[in-house]
């Protein structure tokens, strides 16, 4: 519906192409971060800036370990940082997201 964007709406289909595209998204920004040869000791916080309005929530929680694989090796530790939580990704620790 025309102004629906202005008004700060927006359609359901777009929350899930967002949740769709948050994988590539911190898979591209943990590449980019890891060809950056960081100290051994620097963590990496990633901000994941989209919202989902609930649309396939899990499984973009889910997709975290894959999406941050470039990084997990060139960082101490890798978050992301969504919906005001922070999801420690790797290393990877029982009953934690990620793990």
């Amino acid at each position: 519906m025309p102004g629906d964007r202005a008004l700060g709406l927006d359609h359901p289909e777009n929350y899930i192409a967002w949740a769709e595209r948050a994988p590539e998204a911190i898979r591209a920004v943990c590449t980019k971060k890891a060809a950056k040869n960081y100290s051994d000791n620097v963590s990496l916080l990633v901000y994941l800036n989209i919202s989902d309005f609930g649309a396939r929530h899990q499984e973009v929680v889910n997709s975290f370990q894959d999406a941050t694989r470039p990084a997990k090796d060139k960082f101490k530790e890798v978050w992301i940082l969504w919906k005001n939580r922070t999801y420690r990704v790797w290393p990877t620790v029982a009953n934690e997201a990620g793990a």
